[in-house]
């Protein structure tokens, strides 16, 4: 019953959604060996700090009602009343205002550069914000308009060590999740109980194969009788 359970719903895994949904049960957790392990670092501009998990991304440890993928720097800009966020990923520039909504989300061919590798603002004028892939670009419009500027000119974000209240205030957002269909699999080789559980399933296999097997014998010894 538990490889036939398992082996059907991993056959519609796709279609109940299973490739998706995770679960974070403690105690599953714990079968896993897995804890909450916060982020060692992330990204300060201003009074804001950022830092990602692999589910969310936190400015000032709230977390973004969208997260960004794979950021790699922000810095701040817009005016004392306004003010903005910019966080690069890879592939986009996203704006976000102070209360972490996002505002806008820039890409080529509104970017000068279709990878990010690295935003800044200029060391002249800090409202001024610089992007980088082999070229850099400068903007004093909040990305509307761009124009070359030299990597020199450009103080540069970079990652930072976070503090250990900080990284506490991230735990509720680094608990480790299981994909449930990686659940079904553990569960269907066995291998959710570690070695034992998995020699169990593999001499369950032959058992059942030597049943198939003798069971054609005997049927075929009694057609020949």
């Amino acid at each position: 019953i538990w490889l036939a359970s398992t082996g059907v719903l991993l056959t519609r895994s796709n279609e109940l959604g299973f490739d998706t949904s995770r679960l974070d049960w403690p105690w599953l957790m714990s079968m896993y060996g897995l804890s909450a392990e916060s982020p060692q670092s992330g990204f300060r501009a201003g009074d804001y700090w950022l830092a990602s998990t692999i589910d969310y991304t936190l400015v000032n440890a709230k977390p973004l009602a969208v997260a960004v993928d794979a950021p790699v720097g922000m810095v701040a800009g817009g005016t004392a009343d306004a003010p903005l966020l910019f966080i690069a990923s890879p592939s986009s520039l996203v704006l976000v205002n102070a209360k972490g909504e996002r505002v806008d989300e820039l890409s080529s061919p509104i970017l000068p550069v279709s990878q990010l590798r690295r935003v800044g603002v200029l060391k002249n004028d800090p409202k001024t914000i610089a992007v980088q892939d082999l070229d850099a670009y400068q903007s004093s419009d909040e990305g509307n308009t761009w124009a070359p500027v030299s990597p020199t000119d450009v103080v540069w974000s970079q990652a930072d060590v976070l503090s250990e209240p900080e990284r506490s205030a991230l735990l509720d957002y680094a608990k480790p999740r299981i994909i449930v269909e990686q659940l079904l699999i553990d569960l269907h080789s066995g291998r959710l109980f570690g070695p034992i559980g998995a020699w169990t399933i593999t001499v369950i296999g032959f058992l059942a194969m030597a049943l198939a097997i003798s069971g054609i014998l005997m049927w075929w010894r009694i057609r020949q009788n």
